[in-house]
Order: structure tokens, then sequence, then C-alpha cells
């Protein structure tokens, strides 16, 4: 989605759903969440989190969005994060309970959590996608 203009990511899909501009910022919002929990700096700060998270109404307000050139260096930022967090969790961490992110049964492991991670944040990058097309663009390059 790295070419979009703010203003297309701000387009909303109809009859329902959200813009890129929040599909991006929940991203970051959820992979700052693992981030903090695996006991790494985050990219935004807690505070930075309310508009882009799960439930909140769709965010139609320009003046509530973030910058999308902000969100692409999120993405960026998240993502080298993640992969320097990952590379130092042992097996025995992987076996801790996780109190940082939802996961789908009471007393999940950091392990368990991961896997949901995983999901969400595949299944968000993949609606970009749809929402490219949305907006009128070609699909993205491989």
């Amino acid at each position: 989605v790295g070419d979009l203009t703010q203003e297309e990511s701000l387009v909303q899909p109809r009859p329902a759903g959200n813009c890129a501009n929040w599909v991006l910022g929940h991203i970051i919002v959820y992979r700052c969440r693992l981030l903090r929990g695996l006991g790494e700096p985050a990219f935004w700060d807690v505070a930075d989190d309310k508009v882009y998270e799960r439930h909140e109404a769709p965010l139609t307000q320009a003046a509530n969005a973030k910058p999308y050139t902000e969100l692409l260096r999120g993405i960026d930022e998240t993502f080298k994060s993640l992969e320097s967090a990952f590379a130092k969790i042992t097996p025995a961490r992987l076996a801790e309970l996780a109190p940082f992110i939802q996961v789908d049964e009471p007393g999940g492991t950091i392990e368990s959590a991961l896997t949901v991670f995983a999901f969400h944040d595949a299944y968000h990058a993949g609606q970009t996608g749809v929402l490219r097309r949305v907006i009128g663009r070609p699909p993205a390059d491989m």
C-alpha cells in the first residue's frame, strides 16, 4: 500500500469496514502491544492506540488519523523490532504465560500468543490489498 496518499488512506469501503489508515494503525497497535509484552521498546505509546483499537468507530475524520507516512514508518520499524525480539526468544520463554495479547484460551503461552499475532497481522495485511482495489488502485507489485 506504500504509494497511497493520505487522502486515499482515508477512503472508506462501502457498505462497511475501515480505511487503510486504520488498518495500518491497527497493525502497529498490536505489534507495539506484543513488543511491550516481550520487554522491547514500542514505536508508539499506549496513548496513540485509541483511534486504532479494535471495536473503535470507523476512522472517518482526517483530523483523528495519523499521517500516512508515519504509519508506513511504523510498519517498517515494528517489523524490524519484532525480528530482533523474536531472535532473542528462547524455548523457555515461549512456554511462559502471555498476559500481553489476547489469546483464545485462558492461560495461553507466549507461543500461542505469537500464533494469534501472526494470524492477526496476516489478516489485516491482506485487507490492505483489497482496500487498494476499493480506492481504485491496481494490485500491489509483489
